[in-house]
């Protein structure tokens, strides 16, 4: 943003004085105020900091002066005034409109032409266009011939490319590159080629914009290059400085965390249903133990459950490799990719090498039979690995900043919620509210409770925890206090508590008075076991001094006398009903502290607009700032 004549970069809730700015953007689209009205790439006002000299660009704005087609034309011209020399590689033959003998030609071999205009950068390729075409482009080309300009369509060469899963042949155009040295441009050795559908259909300007494949030009030879130091001075700061994190990239690091701890969650609850519906022999009847935790595996990825023809398998199979279903580990995976691509170089290497072996696993079972049971729990605990090797790797290799703070922060967030929703999802279902049912069949050697609360364990890795403990069979007030409350088991939601506390409260400027942490210490009052206990007795989780009687110091109230003798007693509070508003409760407060962490950290304000460009296209609620 610019304020004071100056250039900011918003970090943390705080600004930061930019000196220089690396331009990968066109030069229109980086001055909404000055130059393309409406462009959400740039920074309003960039433009009159640049005249003033208080930031400095590169590449600079107008340099893309050079990039006018129509200047092909003339390049052996300027070479000759300029420099008193031919071309060393000669330019790709034009003929500019705006010259009489350049417009003839053009207009006599358009069929073999490509005609591009100056202004906007459309082309028109000569051969495709059908003979009336051409006459109506012509007659565009007499009205403003200083506008357009011809080129000869060139061969392309070929590469090698991947396409449809098969490598084959296809045409590609490469884009060199220059450096400023001295007073004079090197030329960089390589450069970037760019695979193209149609030996015509090239786009101008830098690959990267077009949206197609690119690949790296590397030179080989046989001398090798040396390599010389850098002059500079001699580093005396051994620590180095701390760059100014942008919002885009905290972002990227919250999200990465978050989709990798969803993923990974998401495969152990489908391998704990697997596991009990393969291992225990049963079947998926309305409220069996595989039925509730069918509803708690498509609760927690908000995903709709099919219908009762799909069988239970295909709903696993679903759930781990369906691209298009929010929530599944498949969809996890795509969009940890897409988050990782925007940080590379916070990421180790071994980041991409993990993440492939999670999507091999999937392929594989996308290639097996749609009811094949041991290919789906082997595909199960192969991308499992790969997830519990990228968190070592993340809390092991990268250096604990404030972007690694924001990873670590979405992992527990996300744990946190993903844990909440399984609870209220298997604690509140039918079958744990009736108790302990038999199955007609003799089909089950222990109640469907107990096998959903082991389940649960199993999903959260705290079945070992539970059975060191506490021994026998699983009850609902335990298992609860273990998940929720208590703050030795890294799995717990207390403890995911005291690590969002941890994490944000290092970041740089952070306080106790910030709005998240503000929500986390009311928060960790509701994890606590105190709270747990209260729940499980059909009591509030939290006791104000004006709760209960002891506040006044009378006992309560007994109920009044009717007409026909004393009054029936209420009904004592349903437990069930207290743990699931309890648990929704702590989901809704969760679901706040991201909000929280989002507004301070995360999202930018809305882009200056001119006025006419806002009124047209409003921003609508929330700005235009995401």
């Amino acid at each position: 943003m610019v304020r004071d004549g100056r250039v900011w970069l918003r970090s943390l809730g705080r600004l930061e004085p930019v000196d220089v700015i690396f331009r990968h953007v066109p030069a229109r689209a980086t001055d909404p105020l000055e130059l393309q009205a409406g462009s959400r790439l740039g920074v309003a006002g960039l433009t009159e900091v640049v005249r003033r000299g208080a930031v400095s660009v590169v590449n600079s704005l107008g340099t893309g002066v050079l990039e006018n087609p129509g200047l092909m034309a003339f390049d052996e011209v300027i070479c000759r005034v300029l420099l008193d020399e031919r071309l060393r590689l000669p330019a790709l033959p034009s003929w500019w409109c705006g010259e009489d003998a350049a417009r003839s030609h053009v207009r006599t071999h358009l069929a073999e032409l490509r005609l591009a205009h100056l202004g906007s950068g459309r082309t028109w390729e000569g051969p495709l266009l059908s003979a009336a075409e051409r006459t109506e482009l012509i007659r565009r080309v007499e009205g403003e011939p200083h506008l357009y300009v011809g080129q000869q369509i060139l061969p392309l060469s070929i590469s090698p490319a991947l396409r449809d899963g098969r490598i084959g042949p296809a045409p590609f155009q490469l884009t060199g590159y220059l450096i400023r040295h001295g007073a004079s441009y090197a030329a960089l050795p390589g450069g970037l080629g760019e695979i193209v559908d149609e030996p015509m259909a090239t786009t101008p300007g830098p690959a990267a914009l077009s949206g197609r494949p690119t690949k790296d030009l590397w030179i080989v030879g046989s001398d090798l290059a040396t390599a010389t130091d850098a002059d500079g001075d001699v580093v005396t700061d051994l620590m180095g400085g701390t760059a100014a994190m942008v919002p885009r990239v905290l972002d990227d690091m919250f999200w990465l965390g978050r989709y990798a701890e969803r993923a990974e969650d998401v495969v152990r609850l489908v391998s704990a249903t697997h596991h009990v519906l393969v291992e225990m022999n049963m079947v998926c009847r309305p409220g069996s133990a595989v039925d509730v935790l069918l509803d708690a595996l498509h609760a927690v990825t908000a995903t709709p459950r099919p219908g009762d023809r799909t069988s239970a398998l295909r709903q696993l199979r679903i759930q781990l490799v369906n691209r298009s279903r929010r929530g599944t580990v498949a969809r996890c995976l795509a969009r940890l990719s897409h988050a990782a691509d925007g940080v590379r170089d916070q990421l180790s290497s071994d980041v991409w090498v993990v993440l492939a072996g999670a999507e091999r696993a999937l392929d594989d079972l996308r290639r097996a039979e749609p009811d094949d049971s041991s290919r789906l729990g082997d595909a199960a605990e192969r991308s499992l690995v790969p997830l519990l090797a990228l968190n070592g790797i993340t809390a092991e290799n990268m250096v604990h900043d404030a972007a690694w703070q924001f990873l670590d922060s979405g992992r527990a967030l996300e744990r946190a919620v993903m844990l909440v929703g399984l609870l209220r999802s298997c604690l509140s279902a039918p079958a744990l509210r009736a108790g302990v049912t038999a199955d007609a069949a003799g089909r089950w050697s222990v109640p469907p409770q107990q096998l959903v609360l082991t389940a649960v364990m199993t999903a959260t890795e705290s079945v070992v925890t539970y059975r060191r403990r506490h021994g026998g069979r699983p009850e609902v007030a335990v298992v609860l206090g273990l998940l929720v409350a208590d703050p030795s088991n890294p799995r717990s939601v207390a403890f995911q508590v005291q690590r969002l506390q941890r994490a944000l409260g290092r970041l740089p400027y952070a306080s106790a008075n910030d709005r998240p942490q503000r929500l986390l210490t009311d928060l960790a009052e509701l994890t606590t076991e105190a709270a747990v206990r209260r729940v499980c007795h059909g009591e509030p989780a939290l006791v104000r001094p004006a709760d209960g009687p002891e506040a006044s110091g009378s006992a309560p109230a007994a109920p009044a006398a009717g007409p026909d003798g004393p009054a029936t007693p209420a009904p004592g509070p349903d437990p069930v009903q207290c743990v699931d508003d309890y648990l929704a409760e702590l989901r809704s407060r969760l679901l706040r502290v991201s909000e929280a962490v989002a507004d301070s950290y995360l999202r930018r304000g809305p882009l200056p607009r001119p006025l006419w460009v806002a009124a047209e296209h409003p921003a609508g609620p929330g700005g235009g700032g995401m």
